[in-house]
């Protein structure tokens, strides 16, 4: 396992040098995904403060920078110069240039709905000229194709990558990084490890200070014209969370923002129009503007949008409307209107990555916020499992040692046939530890075809806790004994009467 469990009673710095050191000690090639903003300045910096102490081999370690065309100057000066620093101590360095997809949030405003980083189609308006050592191809990248996201972990199958993510930045990357570690898993399954996941902003920016690190001074662009230290957050201007810059990037950047909107016509309305629905925000100015307004009926607005939902008209904004109507009808009879109105806003800004989308579903499984009102008056141990109801990777389970009911091959192909035709309807029951309780034919058909491929390794699992381990053998006998058993011939007599109506 690339990271073990640190002490508690050890400071935030000290447990990620301990994760980074951990990830090096396995003799692996280690990959770093550095984008110049302040997380990664940080693990950039812990891994130089390590290798200069002799605990870290830098020779071992590949650093890889996605250029997204349209960012700011600042960080690409800073960039360069951690790609000296980091060459001079022994690490690679690899700078990609490459046509890659990125969501555009302005595409509520058009029918293309991806910017191609480095466009070989639009050279004539590009932000900027890429650096004269970037690779500008990659036989392991399908151009126009894929996102970063779906490339880079190609390039780094050999090792472990690194990345400068933190909990505290968002609700979905908490929540994210939660279920993994409930899963007693420590790494994706993209075999991608977070050292400093746990740090929050004033730690990034104590450590920052007095490692005397510099930073872009974008960010000090941003906090003087009043973002506070949770907006500071700096990527390509296009992205959903980063937008906002471009409001005050006339008055720090005049030259960037005439290029930016050259390659993006729509660019523009973002200082126009960005405190409004047509971006999905909701902040102070906008609600005190809205006193005194009749509160709109987001589930009538819903039920309108689904019924037109011509509207959506490319096929990416159908997919994306079409998964918010099946959540919407699964919820609608117990959404309060604030949850209609979350998943309303979501709707309409677009949801390019589904951000939104998968917080409403989180909320929903975990009982964060819908199901929470429903299940206040039940009991909460007879309704604790579904809380725990996610999809996982099938090779974290193991079966348990003392199962004594067996299943034929002939049976196991009537199961598999059984999910492809009605779909997975009961999960695997699991203890914390990922043995299997119940559900054992389940997980063994799940890694055979064709629902290996088609469920992409996955299956559904609910965790239940046991004080004793007599418990979690008398929960896999009830589980089974409860299921009963079917006689022949009443058996006989259900398949025969539905065969005779489906000939007539």
């Amino acid at each position: 396992m690339a990271v073990k469990r640190c002490e508690s009673n050890i400071d935030v710095v000290k447990a990620a040098e301990i994760r980074i050191k951990n990830v090096f000690g396995n003799g692996l090639p280690v990959f770093l995904s550095f984008s110049g903003g302040k997380d990664s300045l940080c693990l950039a910096q812990l891994m130089v403060n390590l290798a200069n102490r002799g605990e870290i081999n830098m020779k071992q370690l590949t650093v890889q920078f996605i250029d997204e065309e349209a960012i700011f100057p600042c960080m690409e000066e800073m960039t360069k110069k951690w790609r000296r620093i980091f060459m001079m101590m022994g690490a690679k360095f690899e700078w990609y240039c490459v046509e890659v997809k990125h969501y555009n949030c302005f595409n509520e405003l058009s029918n293309d709905e991806t910017f191609i980083c480095w466009d070989s189609t639009k050279q004539d308006v590009w932000v900027r000229q890429p650096p004269s050592f970037a690779i500008r191809s990659h036989k392991l990248l399908r151009p126009r194709i894929d996102a970063y996201q779906d490339f880079l972990p190609r390039t780094t199958v050999s090792g472990i990558t690194m990345v400068g993510i933190r909990t505290a930045e968002s609700v979905q990357r908490l929540q994210n990084i939660a279920s993994m570690t409930k899963a007693g898993n420590r790494m994706t399954s993209k075999k991608q490890v977070f050292p400093i996941y746990d740090w929050t902003d004033n730690d990034v920016w104590l450590f920052l200070l007095r490692n005397y690190v510099d930073i872009p001074e974008i960010y000090l662009f941003l906090w003087q014209s009043g973002s506070s230290k949770r907006q500071m957050r700096v990527s390509q201007f296009f992205s959903v969370d980063t937008a906002r810059s471009l409001v005050k990037m006339n008055e720090y950047y005049p030259d960037l923002m005439e290029r930016v909107i050259r390659r993006e016509p729509n660019a523009y309305l973002a200082a126009l129009y960005w405190d409004s629905e047509m971006f999905g925000r909701s902040s102070r100015k906008r609600k005190e503007s809205e006193q005194g307004q009749e509160q709109k009926d987001y589930k009538q607005e819903l039920i309108n949008l689904f019924d037109h939902m011509e509207i959506f008209d490319t096929p990416h904004k159908r997919h994306v409307a079409e998964r918010y109507r099946n959540f919407f009808i699964a919820v609608s009879a117990i959404a309060t209107p604030e949850d209609c109105k979350h998943i309303y806003e979501g709707l309409i800004s677009g949801d390019p990555k589904m951000r939104t989308f998968r917080h409403c579903i989180r909320e929903y499984m975990d009982g964060i916020s819908i199901t929470q009102r429903r299940r206040e008056n039940m009991d909460s141990k007879l309704t604790a499992p579904l809380s725990t109801l996610r999809w996982v990777d099938r090779n974290l389970l193991k079966p348990n040692d003392y199962n004594p009911n067996k299943v034929s091959k002939e049976n196991l192909k009537l199961l598999i046939q059984s999910i492809l035709t009605n779909g997975w309807t009961l999960p695997i029951v699991v203890r914390p530890d990922m043995t299997i309780i119940d559900g054992f034919h389940r997980w063994t058909v799940a890694g055979m075809e064709p629902l290996l491929s088609k469920l992409d390794g996955k299956v559904p699992i609910v965790i239940v806790e046991h004080k004793e381990h007599s418990e979690d053998i008398y929960g896999t006998v009830t589980h089974n004994r409860a299921r009963g058993t079917h006689l022949l011939e009443p058996m006989k007599k259900i398949v025969k009467d539905s065969w005779m109506k489906a000939k007539l």
